[in-house]
């Protein structure tokens, strides 16, 4: 009788477990779906108004994948700063000339261009058409949450697949079955609630999830700053709709399979 309790609970712990590890994967799916150059270049050349920002449309798709790079991957600084820099010489010759030798033409000091000049760092131009210190800082703060997310969606889809596989031995298919259900059901459940606050008031939302991830006044940027023209709400809104649907239909799928394993 003993043996029994501890083995049926031995299994309701698995089982929850392995319901939990599956959700954090399956909701997570998303994040390598959102966090590829494609959907970047994609979503920003639809939703981010790049044709009328302060470099020409390829150029913002150039940058907002240096910053992708720089963010996502790690790449160095001086990587995307050179991105920025050619950027600069290619549109505003003269303004990147006056940069160089320290001094502004007349013709440099009568374009609207000419507050690009006065420093003796790109990091510290001005926001409107580089990536200051503190826009800088904030990448690199977003380099650590999307390994450490990544790794810890392939970890936990790793422990859930061998947590089916334990329950398969121990209780059979149908018990697969029904923890693949319960996952997919649980991570539709989240996702709808995310999408009614989102709906309902996605600014809050938005500053929820900064909040819990960054440093307090860490991540707010002016709407004229090349980062906000890059990634303006619009694209995170839209970034935000790939990721839901990434993981509802992650979900259908997985629902779907556990109800022909458990029937």
């Amino acid at each position: 009788m003993r043996h029994s309790f501890l083995n049926n609970l031995l299994v309701s712990i698995l089982s929850v477990l392995t319901c939990l590890c599956l959700a954090y994967s399956i909701f997570g799916a998303g994040l390598y779906i959102c966090t590829t150059p494609e959907a970047t270049k994609t979503i920003g050349s639809s939703f981010s108004n790049w044709d009328r920002a302060v470099f020409p449309e390829e150029d913002m798709a150039a940058i907002a994948e240096s910053v992708r790079e720089f963010s996502v991957e790690g790449t160095s600084s001086e990587e995307l700063y050179s991105e920025i820099e050619n950027i600069i010489q290619k549109n505003y010759p003269a303004v990147f000339e006056a940069f160089k030798t320290g001094s502004l033409s007349d013709e440099a000091q009568k374009s609207e261009y000419a507050s690009l000049f006065g420093t003796s760092s790109l990091s510290t131009l001005s926001e409107r058409y580089s990536l200051p210190q503190d826009a800088l800082s904030h990448l690199s703060d977003c380099t650590p949450i999307f390994t450490t997310g990544k790794i810890s969606i392939g970890v936990l889809c790793a422990v859930g697949i061998a947590g089916l596989v334990a329950l398969g031995l121990l209780r059979g298919r149908k018990r697969i079955g029904s923890v693949l259900m319960l996952s997919a059901t649980l991570v539709f459940l989240c996702i709808v609630g995310l999408i009614v606050w989102a709906v309902v008031d996605f600014d809050s939302l938005f500053t929820a999830m900064h909040s819990v991830l960054f440093a307090k006044g860490t991540w707010l940027f002016d709407s004229r700053s090349l980062l906000i023209q890059l990634f303006p709400e619009a694209f995170w809104i839209a970034m935000a709709s790939l990721w839901a649907l990434t993981s509802i239909g992650l979900s259908i799928v997985v629902l779907i399979a556990g109800k022909i394993i458990k029937h």
